[in-house]
């Protein structure tokens, strides 16, 4: 197998070797004409690097009875497993969500494992706190709920985030995910679809 070997004023040596197997055809590594730089590694990204991307995208229904300010199951999820405790996890979620109840607001908490995490510290009096909220106070029909979370991976074992819808209604209320209240086989309603996704970055 060729190599180039790259001797330090040290004594030790880099060297630059040919793949173990034979590629399909001729390979080139080219390097840049007008900049300096340095060579990362598989084992030593820089900071702020993407590493993985991992996303689910829910298409179908998820629908579930949810009593006075309370939170439903987990309704949507996607699976991660960090490469280093220490690096960060880019949480995106978009849902599509409606209720029963015509004057209430819905919204969604991410989960981690099954547990809610409830990111809105504040507390002001006895409202509900949630990440995302609809903003719709006729959520009889679908209203979409956007949030973003930034947290450390604190570990190399997977985790599986999520999605968990919030009532804002005193009372019971069924809550749906990609479906409107109704949910009526009409040809003038749109069925849209949710997401999750998540960018491990480099610390």
């Amino acid at each position: 197998m060729s190599q180039i070997k790259l001797k330090h004023s040290g004594g030790n040596s880099v060297i630059i070797a040919a793949p173990d197997s034979n590629p399909a055809s001729d390979r080139t590594l080219k390097l840049p004409s007008n900049a300096d730089g340095t060579v990362l590694t598989t084992t030593n990204p820089k900071a702020g690097n993407i590493l993985q991307v991992v996303q689910t995208f829910k298409t179908d229904a998820y629908s579930e009875s949810v009593g006075a300010h309370n939170a439903s199951g987990v309704a949507m999820s996607v699976n991660i497993t960090p490469t280093s405790a220490s690096n960060k996890l880019f949480i995106k979620a978009i849902a599509h969500i409606s209720s029963s109840n015509s004057e209430n607001i819905v919204g969604f908490n991410f989960s981690k494992d099954g547990t809610e995490q409830v990111l809105n510290s504040a507390s002001v009096g006895s409202r509900v706190k949630c990440t995302a909220t609809s903003g719709n106070e006729r959520t009889y029909y679908i209203s979409p709920c956007y949030a973003e979370y930034l947290v450390t991976a604190g570990g190399t074992s997977q985790q599986t985030w999520g999605v968990m819808m919030r009532s804002g209604s005193g009372s019971t209320q069924t809550i749906k995910l990609n479906r409107g209240s109704a949910d009526s086989d009409d040809a003038n309603t749109l069925i849209p679809i949710s997401s999750i996704t998540i960018f491990e970055v480099a610390a």
